[in-house]
């Protein structure tokens, strides 16, 4: 199995693939509607983040740094002290 990233390709149809496995079931059909009419590259740039993200749920531990950030201010879970002393991103 792999445990890496999916990727979902800037493109119609990869969108549109990755929305119909991985979205909820009304973005599908919503994307359908709008892609009937024609996007302009915000909108596509949207769809294409909400596909990526949908393809990508965020694990438990990213949920956790991420209330951490929103509620705490703390950021300091977003980062890894290297042997050095510095600090690099997780």
């Amino acid at each position: 199995m792999n445990s890496g990233p999916l990727v979902v390709e800037r493109d119609l149809d990869d969108v549109r693939e990755a929305l119909r496995l991985y979205g909820e079931s009304d973005e599908l059909m919503k994307f359908d509607l709008e892609r009937e009419y024609g996007f302009t590259e915000e909108q596509f740039t949207e769809w294409w983040a909400t596909a990526t993200s949908a393809a990508n749920p965020p694990t438990e531990h990213d949920r956790e740094m991420m209330r951490r950030l929103f509620e705490e201010g703390d950021e300091t879970g977003f980062y890894v002290q290297n042997d050095d002393g510095s600090f690099t991103l997780q």
